[in-house]
């Protein structure tokens, strides 16, 4: 195709835009047949139109946030606790008798440390 953006496609597609939403985009002139196409003519057509693609641009250049990164002790103290919750969890919900989510913490960070060594 003559015109396709093909750097602003690969932008938006990564950024999660749909595929037929960011070709369109990409393609010359999208954004004042969009606007026609919603009523809005003349010359705010380009003023609004460019703004909108600037705006896309901005938001897909901003880096993504990185994912934490989970430590081996995170994930042995969710097994633990979820270990724990089956274990002192009652057929209605409730905790048992002398168990409460403080009791439970402390019990699943003293089993984590053991199953760690």
């Amino acid at each position: 195709m003559a015109g396709f953006d093909e750097k602003l496609f690969a932008i938006l597609v990564k950024g999660g835009v749909p595929l037929q939403v960011a070709a369109v985009l990409a393609l010359p002139g999208a954004d004042e047949a969009l606007l026609e196409a919603t009523g809005i003519v003349g010359g705010a057509v380009s003023a609004v139109g460019e703004a909108a693609v600037e705006g896309l641009r901005f938001a897909a250049a901003t880096p993504a946030k990185r994912k934490r990164k989970v430590s081996a002790y995170q994930k042995e103290f969710g097994r633990q606790m979820k270990r724990l919750k089956i274990l002192h969890t009652l057929k209605n919900g409730a905790l048992q008798a002398g168990w409460n989510p403080e009791r439970l913490m402390k019990a699943a960070h003293a089993a984590a440390k053991r199953a760690r060594r």
